[in-house]
């Protein structure tokens, strides 16, 4: 079921699952980009979410502060939340993996990731 939806990310919940999805979609601008990434939070904590997928397979380049800003406060928040794994569905682009790879390595909060090509091997690993 989608629940949000802009020109860069939609965010979709299968609440059988408890998983919220973020489908990234090109470019993001640092204002976009957050209001995703706050609208995240708020989606995790309504829909009481215990599973999250990033999938960044259409995702476009992204700024380093925003990488820095969501390792910072969004993967933080999460993991309050009760989130275990962070599971990253891998993007086409290059630039968007150097993006993936910042906020791996910043995560400071004890999240496993764990990487898959499709959304749907992803789904039936939860």
């Amino acid at each position: 079921m989608r629940v949000f939806q802009s020109t860069n990310c939609d965010i979709e919940i299968i609440e059988e699952k408890k998983c919220l999805i973020q489908i990234w979609k090109g470019y993001s601008s640092t204002d976009k980009f957050r209001e995703a990434q706050l609208k995240t939070l708020e989606l995790f904590s309504k829909h009481k979410c215990t599973n999250f997928i990033c999938n960044t397979v259409d995702a476009g380049a992204l700024k380093s502060e925003e990488t820095e800003w969501a390792a910072e406060n969004v993967t933080p928040a999460l993991a309050k939340m009760g989130l275990k794994v962070f599971n990253v569905i891998i993007p086409k682009s290059g630039f968007a993996q150097m993006a993936v790879d910042k906020v791996v390595k910043a995560d400071k909060d004890g999240l496993t990731f764990k990487y898959f090509p499709t959304v749907q091997e992803a789904v039936d690993c939860l």
